[in-house]
C-alpha cells in the first residue's frame, strides 16, 4: 500500500461587515498561520487531528476591537478530493475545534464548528482558532495528493 501524504490548506474568507461604533477603528481579520496537516495516511486507516494538536491542527489568528465580540462560521467541505477527482471523506465532530484568547492550545474552549459560535478577544484585539478533522480514506483509496478548502466568516456580534 502507498502512503498517501494529505494537508488542509486553508482558504479564508471575512465577512463584510462594517465595524461597531466602538471598535476603535480596527477592523476584523482574520489570518491563516497553519494548515490542518494530516502527514502520512494508509488506505483504510481513518486519522483523526484533534484541535489541541499544536503541530497537525490549523491555526487561524482573528484580530479586531479590543475585547469585541466575534460570531465565527465555518463552510466545511465533506471531502478532500485528487486532481484526478478521487474523493476522501473529511468529518467534523462536536470538539473539531477550539478557540483560544491567549493563541494557546492549553487553554482552548472546544466546540462544533459546524454550528456558529461567538467568542471574545482578548484585550489586545486577538484570538486564534484550532481547526482539526478525521480523515476516513477508504480500503481501495488511491495514492496522490488530495486537498480542500474552507471558509471561517467572522461577523461582529449582534449585527
Amino acid at each position: 500500500m502507498s502512503p498517501i501524504h494529505r494537508s488542509l490548506p486553508l482558504f479564508v474568507a471575512l465577512a463584510l461587515a462594517a465595524p461597531s461604533a466602538g471598535a476603535q477603528g480596527r477592523p476584523l481579520r482574520v489570518t491563516g498561520q497553519h494548515d490542518l496537516t494530516f502527514g502520512s495516511i494508509l488506505p483504510g486507516v481513518a486519522v483523526t487531528i484533534r484541535p489541541t494538536d499544536a503541530s497537525r491542527s490549523a491555526q487561524l489568528q482573528i484580530a479586531g476591537p479590543k475585547l469585541a465580540q466575534v460570531v465565527l462560521t465555518f463552510s466545511l467541505p465533506p471531502s478532500m478530493t485528487s486532481p484526478s477527482g478521487d474523493a476522501m471523506p473529511l468529518t467534523f465532530g462536536p470538539t473539531s475545534a477550539g478557540y483560544s484568547p491567549t493563541g494557546s492550545v492549553a487553554d482552548e474552549t472546544l466546540f462544533d464548528p459546524s454550528t456558529p459560535i461567538t467568542v471574545t478577544l482578548d484585550g489586545n484585539g486577538r484570538g486564534v482558532v484550532f481547526l482539526g478533522a478525521t480523515l476516513r480514506p477508504s480500503g481501495g483509496q488511491r495514492a496522490g495528493n488530495y486537498s480542500a478548502s474552507l471558509t471561517l466568516t467572522l461577523s461582529p456580534s449582534g449585527l
